[in-house]
């Protein structure tokens, strides 16, 4: 968890808690044997919290469209929880690091 935290941007785009990943990563001594338990027991139970899931979502028009009555012009973009993207990225370096057949891309392509 700890390399996927202090592997992420500091002041990447937060979600709904408006707390920044340069939050968790100067508090990580004091915060990790609070969260490591926490991401731990989603894991084993395959569970993420309902509260993890909020996200903000901002909705964009995709710039110099002739038509905006179409869906595809417009761009959606969520801001989860940094708490989240940590967990989400701690699974992709996991499930990236078996053998699965995936060649094409790295984990660093699935990061949210």
């Amino acid at each position: 968890m700890r390399s996927a935290l202090f592997a992420a941007c500091p002041y990447a785009a937060v979600g709904p808690d408006n707390v920044p990943n340069v939050v968790l990563q100067t508090a990580w001594d004091i915060l990790a044997p609070h969260l490591v338990p926490l991401y731990a027991a989603s894991l084993a139970l395959g569970h993420l919290p309902q509260v993890w899931r909020d996200c903000t979502s901002v909705v964009f028009r995709n710039p110099k469209k002739p038509n905006y009555s179409k869906k595809k012009v417009y761009r959606r973009i969520a801001f989860k929880r940094c708490v989240t993207k940590v967990l989400e990225a701690a699974v992709v370096r996991r499930v990236w690091c078996k053998p699965c057949g995936l060649t094409t891309a790295g984990p660093r392509r699935y990061r949210g």
